[in-house]
């Protein structure tokens, strides 16, 4: 298993990775960490409650990220696009590892990650990213849902909430003959147990309403 799909598939403590990292010895001390394996690991500390760790895995990354940027052709959006997804991701990611200062208090770190969600909710309504790089961000998100439930359980529905998103994202992606795994992400909201938070409306029916409200 690589690094990628280690955090998205939120396996924090996948044995061959752990093999992997634990087979680097000191080399990983002084050797460049690529982007996915730093967030792999900025991850897996949240996952473990260590907000200190997570940081310095989100510092090493944002680095690499800036030396990256300033060796790309910046007239080229398809150069800058992903390294800003990198950057969004870090972000929250960071925000999120914020959120463990309270994790001694169910009610208040609940209250934080539901805030978190907001954040991302009005940061998604003012954007026009494209799905290619909108996927990878909401798909971080359900894996940072996933590393604070370690904390605190009562996140879930941050969690069926943004893994539903994700599957309208790749839905209305599809239609345009983009992107796939809108049913992996529904089926990955059914089994977190908790109630719909919202109804996903069918682009299909909501243009044939409105039509009919129109005639």
């Amino acid at each position: 298993m690589n690094w990628e799909s280690a955090w998205r598939l939120s396996q924090w403590d996948s044995a061959s990775i752990t093999e992997k990292w634990e087979t680097a010895g000191v080399a990983r001390c002084t050797s460049k960490m690529n982007f996915h394996q730093s967030l792999f690991l900025a991850l897996q500390s949240i996952h473990h409650q260590d907000i200190l760790i997570s940081k310095q895995h989100t510092l090493q990354a944002r680095l690499q990220i800036i030396e990256n940027f300033k060796l790309s052709q910046v007239e080229s959006s398809s150069a800058i696009y992903p390294m800003l997804t990198q950057l969004q991701i870090l972000s929250e990611v960071e925000a999120a590892a914020s959120c463990l200062n309270s994790r001694n208090s169910e009610n208040e770190f609940v209250g934080l990650v539901s805030e978190l969600e907001r954040t991302w909710t009005s940061r998604d309504q003012v954007s026009s990213v494209c799905h290619t790089y909108m996927e990878p961000i909401i798909t971080a998100r359900s894996s940072i849902v996933r590393a604070l439930m370690s904390s605190h359980k009562g996140v879930c529905e941050v969690l069926h909430s943004t893994l539903l998103k994700k599957s309208i994202l790749t839905r209305n992606s599809q239609m345009l003959g983009n992107g796939s795994g809108c049913e992996v992400a529904l089926v990955s909201a059914v089994k977190t147990g908790c109630p719909p938070v919202f109804e996903m409306e069918n682009p299909v029916r909501r243009s044939r309403s409105s039509k009919e409200s129109r005639r």
